[in-house]
């Protein structure tokens, strides 16, 4: 026990970022208090003597505390009374205002029914996304797991349970997570980009092609599944495939330019020289310090005969990124067969 108990003050006084106030701190009040004849509620003795009647040792823990910091409902009444008690015992509450039994019984109550599960739930939701920003990960993460039990399967307490598991370095538990929010929301793009990275934080590449056709699978709305799922398929060789799924992801979103990019790259190695043109220059529009789009727009215009617009997207390639070979070689050979066509 008395081990137990220097832990408990020692947790209390090492805190990097101490909200509860140190051992110290606490004795130089009392100090003050007992010299100045002045009020004092001693906190303390009396979450340790909730703690000694509710679990029969006096170290306050989780019975009494919702995290490191924040009393619980029945320690913060315990609190009340004793400062009701306190002004009382100093005159400073006329005798009418002092509540009897009664009323503190019919206050509790009423307080305990306003306990709703959605505000207990939404309570335990934002104070774990402050412990989380504080790297406090581990009390955030059992904050967001008893959010998640009282509200549900919501997207957003989802998304914080998986990130807190994650950096408590539960990552097999994020990864279902990450799913089950998936299921409930399956057009975020957000959801599906933290599933492919955490994923790839697991498992590398190892068994990256089955994952994400689960994730099509999950969410077949979804523009960032089907893009992430195209790229593999392409890197397996399976073009014709790929190139259906950066169809897919353009459809449900058209202003998509990494699918554009991608799309127009797959009908390249396909020789669909002329349907991967729109493509590129939509990638190319959207990121025009892309040496590779350019070159690759400049393959494609050179392989419909459009030289000079072809030379123009090498040279663009050469001026952004020197060291390209490929946009030297390729502007090289254009310049030829223009001076050919002469």
């Amino acid at each position: 026990m008395d081990e137990a108990r220097v832990a408990y003050q020692e947790a209390l006084n090492l805190d990097v970022a101490p909200l509860r106030t140190p051992e110290d701190f606490q004795v130089a009040l009392r100090e003050v208090a007992s010299a100045n004849a002045l009020p004092w509620v001693d906190y303390p003795r009396i979450l340790e003597q909730i703690s000694q009647e509710t679990l029969g040792f006096p170290i306050p823990g989780k019975e009494t505390f919702l995290d490191h910091v924040h009393p619980s409902f029945e320690a913060t009444r315990a609190l009340a009374l004793a400062l009701v008690d306190e002004l009382s015992s100093e005159g400073a509450l006329a005798p009418e205002l002092i509540p009897d039994a009664r009323q503190i019984s019919e206050v509790s109550a009423t307080k305990r029914a306003e306990l709703t599960p959605e505000k207990q739930g939404r309570a335990y939701y934002n104070l774990g996304s402050v412990l989380n920003w504080a790297g406090k990960s581990e009390e955030a993460y059992a904050l967001f797991k008893q959010s998640r039990a009282l509200l549900g399967d919501l997207p957003e307490v989802l998304m914080a349970l998986a990130n807190a598991a994650s950096r408590t370095g539960r990552l097999d538990e994020a990864l279902l997570i990450l799913k089950d929010a998936i299921a409930v929301s399956p057009e975020s793009a957000d959801l599906v980009l933290a599933a492919v990275e955490a994923h790839e934080r697991l498992h590398g590449d190892q068994g990256e092609l089955s994952f994400l056709h689960e994730l099509v699978e999950l969410a077949p709305r979804n523009h960032m599944a089907h893009n992430y799922y195209g790229v593999a398929l392409a890197e397996q060789g399976s073009l014709e495939l790929a190139t259906e799924h950066f169809e897919e992801a353009l459809a449900f979103l058209p202003a998509f330019p990494a699918a554009s990019y991608h799309l127009g790259m797959a009908l390249n190695e396909q020789g669909r020289f002329a349907e991967a043109v729109p493509h590129l220059e939509v990638a190319v529009k959207a990121n025009p310090e892309d040496a590779l789009a350019h070159n690759n727009l400049g393959v494609a215009l050179a392989q419909t005969q459009d030289w000079n617009r072809a030379l123009s997207e090498f040279e663009e390639a050469q001026r952004i990124d020197p060291d390209l070979p490929a946009a030297r070689i390729n502007a090289e050979a254009v310049r030829e067969r223009i001076e050919t066509l002469k």
